[in-house]
């Protein structure tokens, strides 16, 4: 994780998050361009997401409910206006792109693999997203219908797949994914804190829901390669 000090307006925000952000060095940790994410470093410390209007309601949801389960953090304030707001409280521990844990990929890659297996065995009750794989086979064919399709993410990730051969194969073959699996969802290295190499928690978790287990084994196998790969020298 990145931390970039910023200077913030205080009138930019709503008055509710006035306490949290003045008086204080704010640090930007943002790592898209959909969402900027403010680290607080007073007491304990705690992270402010801003998105648009209507983008963090699902990810208030699920962060609260896995809170709930031990593996996500406490969700202090979700607010939305003419955007959404979403304040959580840090989690003791690093995301997995942190150096001390690069620089041994092979424990590393063994104990995301673990967290993986315990994660998708764990019998999960009352889970508010509950078919997560449904969601993403829709998103597919909206997206396919519209004409939205990343070329070089399939390039370097998905064999290369043309647009039409990737909907074909969902079409094809989407009927053999399941939906008993509670999933992260984007399940890559900087969204899996660790405390000295014991899991610590889960964040970024609004991708998360009941879905088949390939889902987060794919991004992780995205993460690897993107993540510890390439900075290994392993791919150009």
């Amino acid at each position: 994780m990145q931390l970039n000090p910023v200077m913030i307006h205080l009138e930019a925000y709503p008055d509710v998050f006035h306490p949290f952000l003045k008086d204080t060095v704010v640090f930007d940790s943002s790592s898209s361009k959909e969402a900027q994410v403010l680290y607080i470093p007073k007491k304990q410390g705690y992270f402010l997401k801003k998105a648009t209007s209507g983008n963090l309601a699902r990810e208030a949801v699920m962060t609260n409910w896995l809170h709930e389960k031990g593996v996500a953090p406490e969700v202090l304030m979700y607010l939305s206006r003419e955007n959404d707001y979403l304040l959580t409280r840090k989690v003791v521990g690093d995301d997995c792109t942190a150096a001390h844990y690069l620089a041994n990929p092979k424990r590393l890659i063994e104990r995301l693999a673990e967290n993986a297996r315990w994660l998708h065995n764990v019998k999960w009750e009352g889970c508010p997203s509950q078919n997560r794989t449904q969601e993403l086979i829709e998103t597919a064919q909206q997206n396919f219908t519209i004409g939205r399709f990343d070329k070089d993410f399939s390039v370097n990730y998905c064999n290369n797949y043309s647009a039409l051969e990737a909907i074909q194969l969902i079409r094809e073959k989407g009927r053999l994914l399941e939906t008993t699996t509670l999933v992260h969802g984007d399940y890559c290295l900087p969204n899996i804190l660790l405390n000295d190499w014991q899991f610590a928690s889960y964040i970024d978790v609004d991708h998360s829901g009941l879905g088949d287990r390939h889902i987060d084994l794919f991004w992780l196998l995205f993460s690897l390669k993107r993540n510890i790969c390439i900075l290994q020298g392993f791919y150009t």
